[in-house]
């Protein structure tokens, strides 16, 4: 029992400091849970874990812990990424995701796992910030170049193709 109480004790100060790997959590966090089920609900309690981190932890510790996988690998990996792993791919191919996870976004790795395939270009976003008439005339543009209003809530539908579409008639000119 002793063993058991030293082990969460360490677990929660783990749990608590702020340069400590996920990859060190999720092995403690598994062995105290070996050791005493139940644990990391404790431990998710007691300490500023959340409980959805926690049980992630414990997945990838626990398909990760018989395997001859580098720490270093899943520490370079995140957490997010070898949860995915973990959770989702056929056993005896882990290594090779983990390689491939370290190229790639969380999204993409879950689509490429679940047999999808990965888009080809990166899409970007734009934020603008705009005075009520400014906001007026790019509304008044895009409706003109092919946007429509949705039949319910605010906004545009198709902005992007209209943006576009404005944008080569202006640059044509």
């Amino acid at each position: 029992m002793a063993i058991a109480r030293r082990k969460l004790t360490e677990v929660k100060r783990l749990a608590n400091e702020r340069d400590t790997t996920s990859i060190e959590l999720a092995e403690a966090l598994w062995q105290a849970e070996q050791t005493t089920p139940g644990t990391w609900a404790e431990i998710v309690s007691s300490t500023r874990l959340e409980r959805r981190k926690a049980y992630a932890l414990l997945q990838i510790w626990g398909r990760f812990a018989g395997l001859d996988v580098p720490r270093e690998l899943l520490i370079d990996v995140g957490w997010t990424k070898a949860t995915l792993v973990a959770r989702l791919a056929e056993p005896g191919t882990e290594l090779g995701w983990l390689d491939l996870a370290n190229g790639i976004t969380a999204k993409e790795l879950e689509a490429t796992l679940r047999g999808e395939e990965r888009a080809q270009e990166k899409m970007h976003s734009v934020l603008f910030r705009l005075t009520p008439a400014q906001h007026a005339l790019l509304t008044k543009v895009l409706l003109k170049h092919g946007a429509t209003r949705p039949p319910k809530g605010k906004g545009l539908c198709g902005k992007e193709a209209a943006l576009m579409k404005a944008l080569a008639k202006a640059s044509a000119r």
